[in-house]
């Protein structure tokens, strides 16, 4: 949680509670040791960049052939 965010939630009263959203991804302790961690940590990065360059280049207009 960043400085622009509170880890505490409000309750308002006279309003029904609504719980957190529901996480995603792996559970902290699921990873056994720092290598399989940073094998994860690297794959994800790569999923990232790999979406990022696919994202970027279907801005970029088409340039035709002469």
């Amino acid at each position: 949680v960043g400085g622009a965010m509170s880890s505490l939630r409000l309750l308002q009263t006279g309003r029904p509670y609504q719980l957190p959203p529901l996480t995603s991804g792996l559970a902290p302790d699921s990873v056994k040791g720092l290598e399989e961690w940073r094998a994860v940590v690297e794959r994800a990065a790569a999923i990232a960049a790999e979406a990022a360059a696919d994202k970027a280049s279907r801005r970029r207009p088409q340039q035709s052939a002469k």
